[in-house]
């Protein structure tokens, strides 16, 4: 009430209304230590009072000490945040955003608006809240126009998105040197970034060129050698080059609403497990996972789909394969009666027959993991239950859900984590937008990845799983870090475990890959359907425990990436047999070349090291 009283004759800025716990604070403790020296003059302060203090010497020092302390504890009571919200001029009049999206957006996302907006001010010599009213002017010119693209009209447009130089511009705003070098290498990311991995190349191909030279190597040694320090240079390269760009760019965090009290009903979400159940006796285990991501997500706009297969066969059913299929309706069964007063039919299982594969010559679920969520999908958007032979649970209620949270069977969904990523896809900003003609998304995310971390570990591990796993904390202050790909081009890569917009997910990727083609689809998929990375949203998950099982899963993806060389090309293998012009751009390509590179890495090192021990000129120490 004092504020708003004050600011009817002086408005305080943001970092006013921000400083003021501060001074408050400052002021009971100058009276406490005034106080304590009306006690005893011995503790007499170092520094000349203030007339707030002075005023106040004529009341008693134990009355004016009791104050003090109560005062600060009454502070520190305060939340903050609220305050500011009720007393910012400009939190009143982003408020007034014509698409009403501002005030339930999440406490980090509206604090990233005022920022920008004291950043514009200070440069722009306007008051905050000119800027302020000047984007939301923008924005409900939008709306008056009547333009189709809703981001357009939501205020953050002009403030953090493609409108932010027209802001500028009708603002008069002065960017400072380091804003000016930022803009420049985001304006030239591609070309900047490829030039400056070719420039750092060629300087860690000086040493051993060097070397060579010295050596008088003849011309095959000469050549050899280059060729073996190639591969291994890059990682000098990308590494150097990473770090540079990482230091000059802050890392770029996604807008989110705020849906942690209730993700509302047009953002009805499925979180999807796809498994394969090879024995009755593993199903328990997946059960209890799957519960415990309920427990941690209750909501109830959220639903648990167990979307598995059976393992490859020689035949079609072979007799575990009942004991399986009892064992998951059974399971599925319990615990949606566990939970039917909280829950009632929160938990599905969708289960498929065996296809035969020509090219395995077996039996086996179609296209494995992302055949389950292709035909998932299909089934949200059109009901078409496909190969989906046995079902638990009410699967009705997962027609045109608008998104899917899939996770993989050791996956785990962290308390709140599902709100955050279903109110990062439902930000303005963040909506897809497909070009009508190729299906391609031009802006907005069809995908969003959290950062994933591993789990902490428990009980007795190999020394593998030890030396391998890194830092298993867990990240109780969930914080954002540093992506080249989304930081310096706005996409990163999906990975397999994240959110998707059901329906422009499946739109990217329409007549886009082929049946049997393609073994890890998660990079190829991100690249279609146009990945954000929320690196301030975590998953865990396990780590492999031994080399084998480490070693398996890294051939699978390996070989995933070598099925993704056709994409290279000007013009790529389609669904229907055809071939279709590539729609990849130069930096979705780039993905899939640096994934190629990282899976030689190993061998090229190894070449290297032997090849410098017994083949190539002059000491093999220095080699």
């Amino acid at each position: 009430m004092f504020v708003n009283g004050y600011q009817q004759h002086s408005t305080l800025n943001i970092a006013e209304l921000w400083a003021l716990p501060s001074f408050l604070r400052l002021a009971c403790l100058e009276n406490l230590v005034d106080a304590f020296e009306q006690v005893n003059p011995a503790l007499k302060a170092r520094c000349e009072m203030s007339e707030y203090a002075i005023e106040n010497r004529g009341a008693e020092p134990a009355d004016r000490i009791s104050q003090a302390i109560n005062s600060l504890a009454a502070i520190q009571s305060i939340k903050w945040q609220d305050f500011v919200d009720q007393t910012s001029e400009v939190e009143h009049i982003l408020r007034t955003d014509p698409v009403a999206a501002y005030a339930s957006m999440t406490v980090d996302t509206r604090n990233k608006y005022r920022s920008i907006i004291e950043k514009l001010g200070r440069g722009a010599e306007v008051t905050e809240s000119e800027v302020a009213r000047k984007a939301v002017d923008l924005a409900q010119g939008a709306f008056d126009a009547r333009l189709t693209e809703s981001k357009r009209r939501h205020v953050g447009f002009w403030l953090s998105d493609s409108g932010r130089p027209e802001l500028e511009s009708a603002i008069g705003y002065r960017p400072a040197f380091t804003d000016r070098v930022r803009k420049l290498l985001i304006s030239h990311a591609r070309g900047g970034y490829a030039a400056s991995l070719v420039l750092v190349l060629l300087l860690a191909l000086l040493p051993p060129v060097y070397f060579l030279l010295e050596s008088d190597a003849g011309l095959a040694a000469w050549t050899g050698g280059v060729l073996l320090s190639l591969l291994p240079a890059t990682v000098l390269s990308i590494t150097v080059v990473q770090w540079l760009i990482t230091a000059l760019i802050n890392p770029r965090v996604l807008p989110g609403m705020d849906f942690r009290k209730a993700i509302p009903a047009a953002a009805k979400t499925a979180v999807v497990v796809p498994v394969i159940v090879g024995r009755a006796v593993d199903i328990p285990q997946m059960m209890e996972r799957l519960e415990i991501r309920y427990l941690s997500n209750p909501d109830p706009m959220l639903h648990f789909v167990l979307l598995s297969d059976l393992p490859d066969a020689a035949q079609e059913r072979v007799p575990e394969d009942d004991d399986i299929d009892t064992a998951l309706v059974e399971q599925i069964n319990g615990l949606n009666r566990k939970y039917e007063g909280d829950g009632k039919g929160r938990f599905v299982l969708l289960h498929r027959r065996r296809h035969y594969n020509p090219a395995e010559e077996c039996w086996m679920g179609r296209e494995r993991k992302r055949g389950k969520l292709a035909q998932f999908n299909q089934y949200v958007l059109t009901g078409a239950q496909g190969e989906f032979s046995l079902q638990a649970g009410e699967t009705e209620q997962l027609r045109h859900c608008r998104f899917v949270i899939t996770l993989d069977a050791d996956t785990m969904l962290p308390p709140e984590t599902a709100a955050s990523l279903v109110g990062i896809m439902m930000h303005p900003l963040n909506q897809p937008e497909l070009d009508p003609a190729t299906g391609k998304i031009i802006g907005g995310y069809s995908i969003v990845q959290p950062r994933l971390e591993v789990l902490p570990l428990s009980g007795p591990v190999s020394l593998f799983c030890r030396l391998y796993a890194g830092d298993t904390a867990i990240d109780i202050y969930s914080r954002a870090v540093s992506d080249l790909y989304q930081d310096l081009f706005g996409t990163g890569i999906f990975v397999g475990k994240g959110i998707y917009d059901v329906a422009a997910f499946e739109r990217s990727l329409e007549n886009r890959v082929p049946d049997d083609a393609i073994l890890s689809h998660d990079l190829f998929e991100g690249i279609q359907g146009r990945t954000a990375l929320a690196s301030n949203v975590v998953l865990y998950e396990n780590f492999p425990v031994n080399y084998p099982e480490y070693a398996l899963r890294l051939h699978r993806w390996i070989r995933g990436d070598w099925q993704l060389i056709p994409w290279l090309r000007s013009s790529v293998p389609a669904a229907a047999g055809e071939r279709v012009t590539n729609i990849l751009s130069g930096i979705d390509r780039w993905k899939i070349i640096d994934n190629l590179r990282r899976s030689l890495l190993s061998p090229a090192l190894l070449l290297f090291f032997i090849g410098g021990w017994v083949v190539l000129p002059g000491s093999a120490w220095i080699w």
